[in-house]
């Protein structure tokens, strides 16, 4: 497995490291990751590295590639083949990685090894047409495709027709360090908007949704940093009374002090094909409001583990807020729990292992 685990910071990170670790005690495993992975000019963040732990080190992991040096993914092609592994995972996400991941992938398969890509992003969030003629580029190579929802596998199904697929929702579990209960309650009704703010998450359709709100106890955290380019957004946000703005990247402990304190998490999205700050409200037992797109509709199920609200619409955020009390919220949480218990990091192993060896080479499993 190639990919980002920490100290680098981010989902894509996370959820690398979290496979990395189950993978660990099923199967002979090689994992690769980067030593940098963006030019600070394409980072709009302060670091790349997670606050506090910049000099860890995962176990049994190689850190070989740094991603602005051809040489790193030279190395990283060398180990691999040197390994030889019955399968290739590879993640997928932004195409800021094509040309490596390309190469990769393409000379593994000339190696006699397949490459299996994860499609955290069956395309870009930013969509255009050369993105995805680049995209079909790389994703040409795959012997095969995991996604977590439904719209992914459908839009990588309708690009590459009879290419096999697995589908597994994003298991729940295993980011956040406990809360402490340090956040005083603002208001009766807590809300959380988390994560970076990019214009297709939607923060301004949940802060027009506020500005509708007639009620006052109502009180929204917007935790993250501000990649959005539009200053007046973050702006608009900081003059709205009964909102607090964090715009910067949090630690896991702070995030769980957010997420311990909140009622309910919104995801205003505009579009996604799905989201790992949904996984996150569930571990702390927090339902969600989000919008009906992409792959949300596949993990909040509405009325019970939260609620689905049309895109674009902060009429229809306003009037559902103006109803629900924090007891309402709270009486989700058995549902949340039962829903949670279904999604493994476990049983997503143990299925990407049949999936590969049922369209592949059975990967060397070890003796449990």
């Amino acid at each position: 497995m190639i990919g980002p685990v920490p100290p680098l910071r981010g989902g894509i990170a996370q959820h690398t490291v979290k496979l990395h670790r189950v993978f660990l005690d099923r199967v002979d495993l090689l994992t690769i990751s980067f030593t940098r992975l963006y030019p600070q000019l394409l980072f709009p963040g302060d670091t790349e590295l997670e606050p506090g732990h910049e000099t860890h080190r995962e176990p049994h992991v190689e850190y070989l590639i740094d991603a602005l040096s051809p040489r790193g993914y030279q190395r990283a092609l060398a180990r691999v083949v040197e390994f030889r592994p019955d399968a290739l995972l590879l993640p997928w996400w932004t195409l800021y990685f094509a040309p490596g991941f390309l190469w990769l992938a393409r000379s593994c398969r000339k190696a006699g090894i397949p490459t299996y890509f994860f499609c955290h992003n069956s395309e870009d969030h930013e969509s255009a047409l050369y993105k995805r003629w680049i995209g079909n580029l790389v994703l040409a190579e795959a012997a095969g495709f995991i996604t977590h929802t439904k719209s992914d596998r459908d839009n990588l199904a309708e690009r590459f027709p009879g290419a096999p697929f697995l589908v597994y929702p994003h298991p729940i579990g295993g980011y956040c360090a406990p809360a402490q209960g340090t956040l005083a309650r603002q208001a009766p009704v807590e809300l959380l908007f988390f994560g970076l703010v990019r214009r297709y998450k939607g923060l301004d359709v949940l802060l027009s949704a506020l500005e509708r709100l007639e009620r006052t106890d109502v009180h929204c955290s917007i935790v993250g940093e501000f990649w959005h380019r539009d200053e007046s957004l973050l702006e608009r946000a900081r003059r709205l009374p009964r909102v607090d703005v964090v715009p910067r990247f949090v630690s896991d402990a702070e995030a769980a002090e957010y997420f311990q304190r909140a009622d309910v998490v919104v995801l205003p999205y505009r579009g996604a094909s799905g989201s790992a700050v949904v996984p996150l409200a569930y571990q702390y037992g927090r339902p969600v409001i989000a919008t009906r797109v992409g792959g949300l509709p596949d993990v909040i199920l509405d009325g019970e583990t939260g609620f689905l609200v049309p895109p674009e619409d902060p009429g229809a955020i306003a009037a559902l807020l103006s109803r629900l009390s924090a007891e309402d919220l709270a009486a989700m949480r058995p549902a949340i729990d039962r829903f949670s218990r279904t999604l493994t990091w476990e049983r997503l192993a143990d299925e990407i292992i049949e999936f590969v060896g049922k369209h592949g080479n059975a990967p060397r499993v070890r003796d449990l």
